[in-house]
């Protein structure tokens, strides 16, 4: 499937989740009551439910939307070579991880889960220890391999393009 065509699909998928978000309660109950033990914190319960299967549908649109655009962002030549290959195994593993995240999540507000792990209820311990390190790893992939795709050639005609831009706009005025 073309990028293009992946590029315009995945914020019209993510547009088409906000607009039924509008049309569907997302709620079939209060989305926190009181926490059983400590009076100051409030707890998630069940009837919130859908409202986290949106958020999580609408999530993986906005990374596939990301993905998609940095995909197409280091592609030269028509091929993403060995960064495009990182970056899409980032985006898929933080996509893995933000669902096992959403899952552990829904198992722990529903009461399915009560464990702590790592002194973290489970959710929270995915989000510290896993969710938040890929789009580090991403950025330093793209940070260490940033001057394969965009060499001192690119840079030369980069400043060609500016400079053939200001002397139309000088000659224009």
């Amino acid at each position: 499937m073309r990028l293009s065509i992946l590029l315009f699909a995945a914020p019209a998928v993510l547009l088409l989740i906000v607009l039924a978000a509008f049309f569907v309660s997302p709620t079939l109950g209060p989305a926190a009551v009181p926490h059983p033990d400590y009076e100051s914190l409030d707890r998630t319960v069940v009837g919130s439910q859908a409202t986290l299967w949106w958020g999580y549908a609408m999530a993986l649109a906005l990374l596939a939307t990301l993905a998609v655009s940095t995909v197409i962002g280091v592609r030269r030549g028509g091929r993403m070579g060995p960064l495009g290959a990182w970056l899409v195994a980032g985006f898929l593993g933080l996509g893995l991880l933000f669902t096992v995240l959403v899952v552990s999540y829904a198992r722990y507000a529903g009461g399915v889960e009560t464990r702590l792990f790592l002194g973290l209820p489970p959710p929270t311990a995915w989000m510290l220890y896993g969710v938040w390190l890929f789009p580090l790893l991403i950025i330093l992939v793209c940070m260490f391999h940033f001057d394969r795709y965009f060499s001192k050639d690119d840079e030369r005609a980069f400043e060609a393009l500016i400079r053939k831009k200001r002397s139309e706009e000088e000659s224009g005025d």
